[in-house]
C-alpha cells in the first residue's frame, strides 16, 4: 500500500433508449494523477476492452455460447482470451494479416496451428 498514490472515482453518464444511467467505477494507481491525466488512460483501457469483447463475440460467438453450468462459461472465456493472445503474437510473413485470418489458417494448416500454439515450426 505504500506505492498507492491515487484513488479515483470515475463517473460516466450513459443514455440508452431514452434512459439515462450513471456508472461509477473506482481505480487505484501507483502514479500521482489528476482528473485530466487519468481520463485518457481510463478511456484507453476501455477501448481495448471493448475491442477484445467485440472480437470474442464476432469470431467466437461468445455472447451466444450456451455454457451455463458450473464453471464452463468462465473456463471457455479464459481459453478464448488465451487463443486470441496466441494468434495476435504469431508472426506471419504477409502484411496486414488479421487475427481472424490467422484463426482461419490455423484450422486448415497443422503447421500454422503448431506454430501458433508452441511458437515454432515443426
Amino acid at each position: 500500500m505504500e506505492d498507492l498514490k491515487t484513488i479515483l472515482r470515475y463517473r460516466r453518464r450513459c443514455v440508452e433508449k431514452g434512459k439515462t444511467r450513471v456508472d461509477r467505477r473506482y481505480y487505484i494507481s501507483s502514479r500521482a494523477l489528476d482528473a485530466e491525466q487519468a481520463a485518457p488512460i481510463i478511456c484507453g483501457h476501455w477501448s481495448i476492452e471493448k475491442g477484445l469483447h467485440w472480437f470474442l463475440d464476432v469470431c467466437f460467438g461468445e455472447d451466444s455460447c450456451g455454457a451455463r453450468r458450473n464453471h464452463g462459461a468462465e473456463s471457455l472465456k479464459v481459453l478464448r482470451k488465451a487463443t486470441v493472445h496466441l494468434l495476435r503474437k504469431t508472426a506471419v510473413s504477409e502484411k496486414r494479416f488479421s487475427t481472424r485470418r490467422k484463426m482461419f489458417r490455423a484450422t486448415f494448416s497443422d503447421d500454422f496451428l503448431y506454430q501458433t500454439l508452441f511458437g515454432q515450426v515443426k
